[in-house]
């Protein structure tokens, strides 16, 4: 589930089904045409920085080195360097992303299961990804929803 934080400081939280809070984002301060987020996995207690500019996404690990980094081709096309594309594809009520053809994460509104409305507003998204995305990949497309 996905909801925006009540805390002006988060740009959002992503919680587990049972409400335990698994990801924040944090937006930072803008350098020279950069967006800086700050993004915390709670269940493992690390950090990540993120830049995203008009250019791409790049995923920096603590020690500042690049973890991930996709180039913008197209205003919702990003290409990676090991040959990865990703693709935006919305519609009224899903955003979808793809990597190289195959859905990868899907956000929806409206179709909130009656046992998790006891914890969550029935209009909450909610987040699926594919069992096969790695940590860097699901935070790249966290990024992709919030900034787009």
């Amino acid at each position: 589930m996905l909801e925006p934080s009540p805390v002006t400081a988060y740009q959002g939280k992503l919680f587990s089904g049972s409400g335990y809070c698994v990801f924040s984002i944090k937006k930072g301060r803008k350098q020279a045409k950069k967006a800086l987020f700050t993004i915390t996995d709670h269940r493992k207690n690390t950090y990540w920085m993120a830049k995203v500019n008009d250019f791409g996404i790049q995923l920096l690990k603590i020690r500042k080195e690049i973890s991930f980094e996709a180039l913008k081709s197209d205003k919702r096309e990003f290409h990676t360097t090991d040959g990865n594309d990703y693709r935006i594809v919305k519609s009224a009520y899903t955003f979808s992303i793809k990597k190289n053809g195959m859905k990868i994460m899907t956000v929806s509104r409206g179709l909130m299961p009656i046992s998790m409305q006891r914890i969550f507003s029935a209009s909450t998204p909610i987040i699926k990804f594919d069992r096969q995305t790695n940590e860097e990949e699901r935070i790249f497309c966290l990024l992709l929803y919030f900034t787009n």
